[in-house]
């Protein structure tokens, strides 16, 4: 899943340059309903709220594709518009209350990832965890990703620690 960046070649990755890689990765095992694009060339957006250590690793996205989709990458305050993403990551900067609003807000189909305590099981469709090595991993919530439209290839459920299949969160 990790290998499809040249970021990860050129040395031991930081956490966020990991991140972004599955943000990307992402596109490849996520469906959204056609009416999510405005045409067949659209874009495919990822936004990301919230600050990054740096923005270095975006830059691995440029002038990629991904389904024949250019990426198009946003960098987005708690003030922006979320309506056109089609990956909103929520970093551990914006704070609980407005993130919950942001997620609730939402209406178009967009899969939200987040990286604070728990995000899977509650709002988000995929939380990012560390694990006691700290390695990234994934947390998927497969109730929230129908309640917003997107269908999520088994190939990414059989990669996450923990796979949240109903409303009371249990897996």
């Amino acid at each position: 899943l990790l290998l499809a960046c040249p970021v990860l070649q050129a040395g031991v990755p930081g956490e966020y340059d990991v991140k972004i890689v599955y943000l990307y990765n992402f596109t490849k095992f996520v469906s959204w309903p056609d009416s999510a694009f405005a045409s067949d060339d659209a874009p495919l957006n990822i936004c990301i709220m919230g600050e990054l250590p740096s923005e270095e690793s975006t830059r691995t996205l440029h002038d990629r594709k991904s389904r024949s989709r250019a990426i198009n990458v946003r960098l987005l305050n708690q003030h922006s518009s979320s309506q056109d993403c089609h990956i909103l990551f929520i970093t551990q900067s914006v704070d609980y209350a407005v993130s919950r609003k942001i997620v609730r807000e939402l209406k178009s189909p967009t899969l939200v990832v987040g990286e604070t305590s728990g995000f899977a099981k509650s709002d988000g469709t995929i939380g990012f965890v560390l694990d006691d090595r700290r390695r990234v991993r994934i947390e998927v919530n497969l109730v929230n990703a129908k309640n917003q439209d997107i269908t999520i290839r088994a190939q990414l459920l059989e990669i996450a620690r923990k796979v949240y299949r109903d409303q009371e969160g249990s897996t």
